[in-house]
């Protein structure tokens, strides 16, 4: 993977143990504390992802490689039951 800057690593990598923030997977913790069911939830952060969110993380346009980096390195896709 090419170098995407600093600030795209401190996304995707926590340093010291601290939890690193990734947008899909903050949906979905959102959506579950919400009640909404597993399925649904699983549902709509593919969508969010389809949809080409997130725009922007901060003030910087997330390029679609970024985007991808994001979603495929999320909890929510490495945990997905196969049958979803």
């Amino acid at each position: 993977m090419r170098h995407l800057g600093l600030w795209f690593y401190n996304l995707t990598n926590a340093p010291n143990g601290m939890a690193a923030t990734n947008y899909y997977d903050d949906l979905f913790s959102r959506l579950i504390g919400d009640g909404v069911p597993l399925p649904a939830v699983i549902e709509r952060v593919a969508g969010a992802y389809l949809d080409g969110k997130p725009l922007l993380l901060g003030k910087k346009k997330l390029t679609k490689k970024e985007r991808d980096i994001l979603f495929w390195a999320s909890d929510v896709v490495k945990g997905c039951p196969p049958d979803a």
